[in-house]
């Protein structure tokens, strides 16, 4: 029986993802979604999309049409942004976190979009994002260079085809054209089994710490985790406003341990935060980015 592989590509809909002076990260990743999959298919794979149009569906439902399918793999596709333009350039794959086929097969992938001019940044724990936590299978999200680098834009469009042939050649190395292979750790949603902190030997970024810089390893302010084994704050977190990382006001959240309240805070894990923005765009940044890690929100017009 064919290798499954759900290919999922990034955003959708309502939902451009990064933008570049006009490009769109979710056209970006359609394309090469589909031209990975014609790939795959002509390799033997039996290969799924959770979108084949631009249409919008949250993280968490990509994650549930993944486990709905049975598939064997899930890899979702995205182009990486920075501050600003040009800042960085180069290729990372995020996974849940370390060992198994996932590993390998990112590093794998990794490996081959460097041969084709790529600047390689490494393989990241990343247990905060939906996609990664939720699925039930082996689960990668493979960031295609920097929409933002004229550099990384270069090689994604005058090398296209060849880009999408490096992420297909990293997961045929890694499983081949006929046998499915599970992931010899343990599922993406527990850890392994005597080491319920599992950390990130490769950037020594420990669940619930705060996130660091792939480029430098230095931490990057006002973005500490939340639990990753259920995704609640960890007790005193704030959230920043991820226009202009400010803290928004009176939204430390509640004490995940006992659903205390925290000082100016919302009572526990369930709580109402209402911000005023000055775009929708803004409001949908805000919405992207609550929905990568789980949680839901929604926008009020006035």
């Amino acid at each position: 029986m064919a290798t499954t592989i759900m290919l999922d590509a990034g955003h959708g809909g309502y939902d451009n993802g990064a933008t570049y002076m006009g490009r769109r990260e979710k056209d970006d990743t359609l394309a090469l979604t589909m031209a990975l999959g014609d790939i795959l298919k002509n390799a033997g794979f039996n290969v799924l999309y959770t979108r084949e149009t631009d249409v919008y569906q949250t993280p968490l439902r990509k994650a549930q049409i993944a486990n709905e399918s049975g598939a064997d793999f899930f890899i979702s596709l995205h182009r990486n942004a920075a501050s600003y333009p040009n800042q960085y350039d180069g290729v990372q794959t995020l996974i849940f976190n370390p060992g198994g086929v996932k590993q390998e097969m990112a590093e794998n992938i990794n490996d081959e979009l460097e041969d084709i001019g790529f600047k390689e940044i490494d393989v990241s724990i990343r247990p905060d994002l939906a996609v990664l936590r939720r699925t039930q299978m082996p689960a990668l999200l493979v960031e295609a260079g920097f929409i933002d680098s004229d550099k990384d834009n270069a090689i994604f469009d005058n090398q296209f085809q060849q880009v999408a042939q490096a992420i297909a050649d990293g997961i045929i190395e890694t499983i081949g054209t006929e046998e499915t292979m599970t992931d010899s750790v343990v599922p993406n949603n527990v850890q392994p089994e005597n080491q319920p902190n599992q950390g990130n030997s490769m950037n020594n970024r420990w669940p619930g710490e705060t996130m660091r810089s792939p480029i430098n390893n230095n931490p990057m302010p006002g973005n500490a985790m939340g639990n990753p084994m259920n995704n609640n704050p960890m007790p005193g977190e704030t959230m920043r406003n991820p226009m202009n990382n400010n803290p928004m006001p009176g939204n430390t959240m509640g004490n995940p341990m006992n659903h205390s309240q925290m000082p100016g805070g919302i009572m526990g894990n369930f709580g109402v935060l209402i911000v005023g923005f000055s775009s929708m765009e803004e409001a949908q940044q805000l919405i992207r980015d609550m929905e990568m890690s789980g949680h839901q929100a929604v926008i009020v017009k006035q």
